[in-house]
């Protein structure tokens, strides 16, 4: 298994993990929700449940975001080894490394820490611009393109 392949599996995890917890986090919601329509204790109950309603939809939202996330991972190929940048591109810039797929993030892996940003994050824009050995600017910062894998 490439490094590249390390880096997508791990992230893959990462996601499963995340929407373990929220689908955990939502269960609980819902069953502090069905518990509240039981009760009859009136204005407080009623601010109660809305509140509930309101944290729940807001936990649907993010796991719908996680959701879209898995999508765009599982949509990529980290076999492919990359010429140019595009999605799914591992690339290594000023000895740092950033993977084109969803905005997941940092992982560590074999003691290298790894960024994983999307297609809409403006370090990405302006690396959609470059090519192997070319330099850009993000922030005042020069990134230089030292690998695309």
């Amino acid at each position: 298994m490439t490094f590249k392949q390390k880096i997508h599996v791990d992230f893959e995890k990462l996601i499963i993990d995340k929407l373990i917890v929220q689908n955990s986090i939502i269960k609980d919601l819902e069953t502090s929700a069905s518990a509240e329509t039981k009760s009859t204790a009136g204005d407080k109950h009623e601010t109660a449940l809305a509140m509930l309603q309101i944290e729940l939809a807001n936990e649907l939202k993010k796991r719908e975001v996680l959701n879209e996330q898995k999508i765009k991972l599982q949509m990529l190929d980290s076999s492919i080894v990359c010429k140019t940048i595009k999605m799914g591109s591992l690339i290594l810039c000023n000895g740092q490394h950033y993977y084109l797929s969803a905005a997941l993030g940092k992982i560590v892996i074999d003691e290298l820490v790894v960024f994983a940003i999307s297609e809409q994050a403006p370090l990405a824009k302006m690396f959609f611009q470059l090519a192997l050995n070319q330099k850009g600017f993000y922030n005042n910062l020069e990134y230089n393109v030292e690998a695309i894998y």
